[in-house]
């Protein structure tokens, strides 16, 4: 059997630093069957020249800014693989990554998954996304979005999509929250076209460097939670959409069941409650809805669900004065003060005495 040919796209806007990295490592895949494309998303940096010091190594496309998702539509028709991964252009692929997914590759699935290094802009690896304490899926996930609003899934770099999955997905809509945030489309809704496949192994890097689209690092940005917020309000939209279209209907109000929406939009609400985007919240409502989203979440292990449940309740009871600092202990990289580990053990502790007095099923 000859291997399938894999797409590797990478998109850029402006991200000159980087660059050149993104596309040598597309390159320097060991999966003979390849084939690289670059978008240049309307960039007015030096872009340009460092995509066509390349050569006839790539296909260059370049087109007037317009978001990744345009990117993503201006790219998809010209590929010809089976299997393609998108690549923004500050993150990179290990040489490996194509010849373990085409090695991997199942034909029905929809996607194959994979784990990334969190590494900073010099690309010194700090953890892994999706966090180890996931499980990655495999097979049908449908049912994961009724349990907690999502699925562990990396971003759109830790992806393999079968081709025939993007025919029905992409061109992306002209929705402008999926502009630059096209994984909160293709990611979710692929899982309704076939199984997930996955492979526990790290193949990229994803590089936090503070200006990445959802990144909060000392502070938390009120404007880019906002917008993160309305984006994830659509992404539920076209999940329930979709869900119905498909004859798989899923529970509303689905983002309540998510720890990180309902952490974000309390903190929302405590901010700056005039310019919350989410009419009929209360702080109240917000804090009930937090522990059952918390219990759903795959993704935290006992100490984070015992953080989080503790900064829920600091962020509901602070004054909208002082609750900047725990909404930044909560949601951003700020230090968490020593006396918290006191009430989170005490919260580890009731969790584990809930636990362990539960029958045991049979």
């Amino acid at each position: 059997m000859s291997e399938p040919l894999v797409s590797i796209v990478v998109i850029s806007h402006n991200y000159e630093r980087f660059l050149s990295h993104a596309i040598e490592s597309a390159l320097a895949q060991d999966h003979e069957a390849l084939e690289v494309l670059v978008v240049d998303d309307g960039s007015t940096d030096s872009s340009r020249e460092i995509i066509e010091s390349f050569g006839e190594r790539v296909q260059p496309i370049f087109k007037p800014n317009g978001g990744n998702s345009t990117a993503i539509n201006a790219a998809f028709p010209l590929t010809r693989g089976e299997i393609v991964i998108f690549l923004d252009a500050d993150d990179y692929l290990y040489p490996f990554a194509a010849s373990r997914v085409a090695c991997s590759w199942q034909p029905q699935c929809a996607k194959l998954e994979f784990r990334l290094s969190l590494v900073d802009s010099e690309g010194n690896r700090s953890g892994v996304e999706p966090p180890a304490c996931a499980r990655l899926p495999h097979g049908d996930v449908v049912c994961e979005f009724a349990r907690w609003g999502h699925y562990v899934t990396p971003v759109l770099g830790g992806n393999a999509f079968n081709r025939a999955t993007l025919e029905q997905l992409v061109p992306i809509p002209d929705e402008p929250l999926f502009v630059n945030h096209n994984d909160g489309y293709l990611n979710p809704l692929c899982a309704f076209y076939g199984p997930i496949a996955s492979l526990d192994e790290e193949l990229g890097a994803y590089r936090l460097h503070g200006a990445n689209q959802w990144a909060y690092t000392d502070a938390v940005d009120t404007r880019r939670l906002r917008e993160r917020l309305r984006h994830e309000l659509v992404r539920e939209r076209y999940l329930l959409q979709t869900a119905e279209r498909q004859g798989r209907p899923l529970p509303a109000p689905l983002m309540l069941r998510n720890s990180t929406h309902v952490m974000e939009r309390l903190a929302s609400l405590k901010l700056d409650p005039a310019g919350h985007p989410v009419a009929g919240d209360s702080v109240l409502s917000l804090l009930r809805a937090l522990p059952n989203a918390v219990r759903r979440n795959p993704e935290l292990t006992p100490s984070e669900r015992a953080f989080v449940l503790f900064s829920g309740v600091l962020i509901a009871l602070s004054p909208r004065a002082y609750a900047a600092a725990p909404v930044g202990w909560a949601l951003a990289s700020r230090p968490r003060p020593a006396w918290m580990r006191v009430p989170i053990r005490a919260l580890r502790r009731v969790a584990a005495g809930a636990r362990a007095l539960r029958p045991a099923r049979g």
